[in-house]
């Protein structure tokens, strides 16, 4: 998943840049299938998510640099224009590269999807940043009763500690599950 100007293989560049989904045999690296999506502004891809059994969602922009009305990008699933700036995207591939869904984001200005997590990952984070808050509430403890600490951090609020271990946690059982995933991947292929 990226973007490319010019040329990607058989596929060329609507634009300034287009976005690429790029499926691979692992033992190999031959390219088995490849996306594209652009339009004439620049069309960036951010975020990837997998999910079982083979599918993708990315997340980005698309439209920047140009107006709204040349903006429109075909997902697969017909054309989409950005409404004021650049908007962000989503959209679901099958393992096949088959568009399942697409969902645009954006209103006034540029918009943009940053960053994907699957439901394991953000589940488990949620409870990690409760057990934390709970943690933190049962036992009265807090950052001032380890002084060795820099003022700065005894002087966080326990939501915003349950908020980044959260995130911590989101990110560690995503890339888990990626991890996982991938001897399956491997093998089919």
């Amino acid at each position: 998943m990226g973007e490319f100007t010019g040329s990607l293989g058989p596929a060329r560049s609507a634009g300034m840049s287009d976005v690429f989904v790029l499926k691979i045999a692992g033992a190999t690296g031959e390219m088995r299938l490849l996306r594209t999506f652009g339009g004439k502004g620049a069309d960036l891809a951010n975020a990837v998510a997998l999910l079982p059994p083979d599918n993708v969602i990315v997340g980005g922009t698309f439209g920047a640099y140009v107006d709204a009305s040349v903006s429109e990008v075909n997902f697969g699933r017909g054309g989409v224009r950005a409404s004021d700036g650049a908007d962000g995207f989503l959209v679901a591939l099958s393992a096949e590269g088959e568009t399942r869904w697409t969902s645009v984001v954006g209103e006034q200005g540029d918009d943009e999807v940053v960053a994907l997590a699957t439901r394991e990952g953000a589940a488990a984070g949620i409870i990690a940043g409760v057990a934390t808050v709970a943690a933190v509430s049962l036992t009265g403890a807090n950052f001032h009763t380890l002084p060795w600490l820099p003022a700065q951090v005894q002087d966080l609020n326990i939501g915003i500690v349950a908020l980044a271990v959260n995130f911590i946690v989101l990110i560690v059982v995503s890339l888990a599950m990626r991890l996982a995933a991938a001897p399956a991947h491997a093998a089919a292929e």
